[in-house]
């Protein structure tokens, strides 16, 4: 049965972006309805086509009635996916020094580290197993590890997977994401956790469903993912004449807003207990300072993104931050989602 089967609402950015707004803003004359755009299908999956191919980028996207949510067309074999990410993923010019820089704003992370354990132990009502799927480096596990947990990783970059093992003697299982439900390794944790990955997945269905066979008797999924196609995306783009930098296949290609995020956990029977948006860094766009045009804005937005909440959690006020994170889901905005599911 389609998910999204309904006329639906978008904002036309151009000829060949459209953005999905809420039935509120039907009224506004850039809005049109699903059944006056192109279509787009492969197999099963058909919908209409929110994004256009172009010279750069050979994939369109449409939001899928089947599936729930926006994803690229066509999608790259098992093969394609396997080769990119074992040798390729992390030897592009844009994440060739990733692994420096996510260790010169390990402070800021360490801090996002923290707040995430603490909901986490909060909810699952002590320390347990985690596994990391598609863990990278290993800054998070290094962490948790060092906070008392017990810890895991799923890597199936071989760059990546070694510098979690030699930088930080992990347990790393190097292999591909569907090793997590190998019977013969037969994995048993209390926590499935993920940071950008979920948008990676040719079948992320499947893997949240499949998830649940991991999670020792009562369990949590925690999942973050790019909150993308939102609406200050869309306004910058519309304002600023830029294109929708987001879009990067095979890179990613799933695009999940914020209610089709929610909407794919519910599906396989996950309770939520925690939804949440991270700092809604796109506001900057919307005010004219184009970091994606100017690379070098980049940090200083990052900074003062930073200063503001650790001034909101050093000086007591971390409730107050969790519940401008909250407000801000409920409205469909902020750069990162974070779902916490629960597992009876």
């Amino acid at each position: 049965m389609d998910m999204n089967s309904k006329a639906r609402n978008y904002l036309k950015v151009s000829e060949a972006f459209y953005v999905p707004v809420d039935q509120a803003y039907s009224s506004n004359d850039l809005v049109v309805e699903s059944h006056s755009m192109h279509a787009g299908h492969e197999g099963n999956c058909n919908g209409p086509r929110v994004f256009k191919s172009t010279k750069s980028i050979r994939y369109q996207l449409i939001d899928c009635n089947k599936c729930g949510f926006i994803h690229a067309l066509p999608k790259p074999s098992d093969e394609e996916l396997s080769r990119f990410y074992r040798k390729k993923f992390y030897n592009q010019q844009r994440k060739s020094d990733y692994f420096a820089k996510q260790k010169n704003q390990l402070a800021w992370w360490n801090i996002v580290f923290e707040q995430r354990l603490q909901r986490l132990e909060e909810l699952l009502g002590r320390k347990g197993r985690i596994v990391d799927v598609g863990c990278g480096p290993g800054f998070f596990l290094n962490y948790a590890r060092d906070a008392g947990w017990d810890v895991i990783g799923l890597e199936p970059s071989r760059d990546a997977a070694n510098y979690a093992i030699e930088e930080f003697s992990l347990t790393i299982i190097q292999d591909e994401i569907s090793t997590l439900w190998n019977k013969d390794i037969g994995l048993s944790v209390d926590i499935v956790y993920s940071h950008g990955v979920i948008e990676h997945l040719k079948d992320p269905l499947s893997y949240l469903e499949k998830s649940k066979a991991i999670l020792d008797g009562p369990g949590l999924i925690f999942t973050s993912a790019a909150n993308d196609f939102n609406i200050y995306q869309a306004l910058a783009i519309k304002a600023l004449g830029i294109d929708p930098w987001f879009i990067i296949p095979p890179e990613h290609l799933n695009y999940f807003t914020v209610e089709s995020l929610v909407l794919a956990h519910e599906k396989f029977g996950y309770k939520i207990r925690d939804l949440r948006t991270s700092f809604p860094i796109d506001m900057f766009l919307m005010m004219g300072e184009d970091y994606v045009s100017n690379s070098e804005l980049g940090p200083s937005f990052h900074s003062m993104r930073a200063n503001y909440e650790k001034n909101l959690l050093t000086f007591g006020f971390g409730n107050l931050l969790s519940e401008i994170q909250r407000f801000n889901a409920k409205m469909g905005i902020g750069r990162q989602t974070e779902i916490i599911g629960e597992v009876l």
